[in-house]
């Protein structure tokens, strides 16, 4: 990245190369055809100054990563590697601006094309990885015949149709908080899933309104696409346990919790263990509500915070649908509302 202006620029490592393979910020193809991000997903917090690098007028940034940790890069074909994201920055330093005011812009750069002959890169993504471990791990447990998975805790179901979650380090208070947040999170959804008509106000607020379209079936329908994708979570927590893990490897300061598609395990970070049970903004409710739609539901991180989110869903219903801050503060509102 290089600045060719005449002055100084800070700019979020977040969602971009700078920060390597940690958000889907490249649009990768094999043949031609985009492959889907397999990495990290993360809840963060509010940056600070020490997430932003500065460059000055003139000079370059570079960062080097191994793109096949996101990306499925085991089979042979023709590959395509681009930039594809926004740059948030800051004109000047963020050192010296302790209330940083963030400009957004898109940022994306000339794809690279190369060729893998042969099986390809013998590396899995992170997705993968996390995804062979947990099915070792059930493997295992299958084994096991007395009711009980994880480290010896019951599938009891904690209300009719949910399975207990399994949870791993933490205090006992925080293993408490966690529970509880995990079934309001599971009990709001079905409040929602039993009665979606009458929320519509809430549903335009967070995910847009319906948008037609002159190609038949090719309009966007908030509702309807939302309430898919909580049946899908529900029917997943209804059978399967979840793991929650404190304090994950890939856990920073700035950092809530993190998972990975099509997981079921859960790691929980700094912020999480500060955050609210049940009230306020970025609660354990809705944070557990963020990082579940990312295992189960497959949603992306395409912005972060309130405001953001308000304004995705009035420009960008269609990315809004897609975005697991969206489906947090979703079901933060529905929860205080009922609460």
């Amino acid at each position: 990245m290089k600045n060719d202006g005449k002055q100084d620029y800070s700019v979020l490592k977040w969602s971009t190369p700078l920060e390597g393979m940690m958000s889907n910020c490249l649009t990768v193809t094999r043949n031609g055809k985009k492959l889907e991000y397999d990495g990290i997903y993360m809840k963060r917090g509010v940056p600070g100054p020490d997430e932003f690098l500065t460059v000055g007028a003139g000079q370059t940034l570079s960062s080097t990563f191994q793109v096949s940790d996101a990306f499925d890069m085991t089979k042979a074909g023709e590959y395509s590697v681009a930039v594809d994201t926004y740059l948030e920055y800051v004109v000047g330093s963020a050192a010296s601006k302790p209330d940083i005011k963030r400009k957004i812009r898109r940022l994306s750069s000339p794809a690279v094309s190369f060729q893998i002959v042969g099986r390809g890169s013998s590396e899995e993504t992170l997705g993968q990885i996390a995804r062979f471990l947990e099915s070792r791990k059930q493997t295992k447990q299958n084994g096991i015949f007395d009711g009980t998975f994880g480290d010896g805790v019951s599938r009891t179901s904690v209300f009719p149709n949910q399975v207990q979650p399994v949870i791993k380090g933490g205090t006992p208070a925080l293993q408490k908080d966690t529970k509880v947040a995990h079934e309001d999170a599971h009990k709001t959804i079905i409040s929602f899933l039993n009665a979606p008509g009458a929320q519509t106000s809430l549903v335009t607020t967070w995910f847009g309104q319906e948008k037609k379209s002159i190609v038949p079936f090719m309009g966007i329908k908030p509702q309807e696409i939302i309430v898919k994708k909580f049946k899908k979570m529900t029917k997943v927590l209804g059978k399967e346990t979840i793991t929650y893990t404190f304090d994950g490897p890939r856990c920073t300061a700035n950092t809530y919790a993190y998972t990975f598609k099509k997981s079921r395990n859960i790691f929980l970070c700094s912020l999480y263990q500060q955050a609210s049970v049940l009230t306020g903004d970025d609660n354990k409710v809705g944070i557990l509500t963020h990082e579940l739609s990312h295992a189960i539901a497959s949603t992306d991180d395409i912005v972060y915070g309130k405001d953001p989110c308000r304004n995705l869903a009035t420009q960008k219903p269609a990315k809004a649908v897609k975005n697991a801050d969206n489906f947090e503060y979703f079901v933060e509102a529905l929860h205080q509302q009922k609460g």
